[in-house]
């Protein structure tokens, strides 16, 4: 037998090895875990009216517009947590505009901005105050220029955390000097 040919057939023999168990019949224990069911991976047979049917989203009323200027054309990267009784909302603000066949994206710089929610489908966009936009602080942002690109809020549980340091945010880019980390006792961080 040629190196070849002992390869696949170590190869087959430890695949067969590694899949029997899925094979086996036995029911697979994941536990108390949640599991998403999109495929029939977990599903050994459907019988009767049993199927496996994906629901449809259901369109709603809007949640949230991003109409100020310093929000732009292009608001993203939307992260939201429910922090107690409050969900917060952290977006991205940046405006793109076309021209000749181009995006261009220096209209201003790119903001972070903030808003919140007591039901998490109605949001508030508080004048926090802390970042001027065109001569005023009158407006939702928590964070300009860089780290604004991948910014990534967050609550730290932890109850050993400094109180200093119970909100946190990684984010920016490598032509900025890389991955910033940012840290508040407020949910306002960046600032």
């Amino acid at each position: 037998m040629t190196h070849k040919r002992f390869s696949v057939f170590v190869f087959m023999a430890l695949l067969l090895f590694f899949a029997a168990p899925l094979r086996s019949g036995e029911p697979l224990n994941i536990g108390s875990r949640r599991e998403l069911f999109v495929d029939d991976f977990l599903i050994e047979k459907l019988s009767g009216e049993a199927e496996l049917r994906l629901h449809h989203p259901t369109p709603r009323e809007l949640a949230i517009v991003h109409d100020a200027p310093w929000e732009g054309t292009s608001s993203g990267y939307h992260t939201v947590f429910q922090d107690g009784d409050l969900y917060r909302m952290y977006y991205r603000g940046l405006q793109l505009d076309v021209s000749k066949g181009r995006i261009s994206t220096g209209r201003h710089e790119p903001f972070y901005c903030y808003a919140e929610s007591q039901d998490g489908v109605h949001w508030n966009k508080p004048d926090l105050g802390l970042v001027e936009f065109e001569g005023s602080k009158k407006n939702n942002i928590i964070l300009r220029g860089v780290g604004t690109h991948n910014f990534a809020p967050f609550k730290d549980e932890n109850p050993n955390c400094a109180p200093e340091a119970r909100y946190k945010a990684l984010g920016g880019i490598m032509s900025e000097g890389g991955l910033f980390a940012f840290q508040s006792a407020d949910a306002f961080i960046g600032r």
